[in-house]
């Protein structure tokens, strides 16, 4: 039996793979882990309209760069 290199594996895939030759049901469960981990992180309603909202109005103290600090 001759083995062929065709491509390198990084240290957690080896880990899969190993893995799965021991437990072949574990395979279902790794592969849902890998993508989620490439799926893009949702984005909350909360943090679309925080975004785009106009930045806050610059206090009435503070114009002209002339700001008093409260004492």
């Amino acid at each position: 039996m001759s083995l062929q290199v065709v491509e390198w594996l990084a240290p957690r895939a080896l880990a899969q793979v190993v893995r799965i030759a021991y437990d072949p049901e574990a395979q279902l469960m790794l592969a849902t882990r890998n993508a989620a981990a490439r799926a893009p992180a949702p984005t909350s309603p909360l943090v679309t309209s925080l975004s785009a909202m106009p930045p806050p109005a610059t206090p009435p103290r503070c114009r002209a760069g002339r700001c008093r600090t409260p004492r």
